[in-house]
């Protein structure tokens, strides 16, 4: 495998990078990794309803909500 340089620094190879919050994978064609994303997004959701046992469903929903929408 050729050695990449930038400026007098060689680049290390990876299998998987990760660019604006979204996960890369290498192989003979580029894959999205989305189980991280995910995984965050469900992390997200289940702390906020662990603090909100007690408050109405549709307040669950309006904190919850954003998260779905970005």
């Amino acid at each position: 495998m050729a050695h990449v340089y930038l400026g007098n620094m060689m680049l290390e190879w990876v299998d998987r990078i990760k660019y604006l919050g979204i996960m890369f994978s290498a192989g003979s064609a580029m894959r999205v990794n989305t189980s991280y994303i995910r995984r965050k997004f469900y992390t997200a959701c289940n702390g906020i309803l662990s603090y909100s046992r007690t408050v109405d469903e549709f307040v669950k929903l309006g904190l919850v909500n954003p998260f779905v929408y970005h």
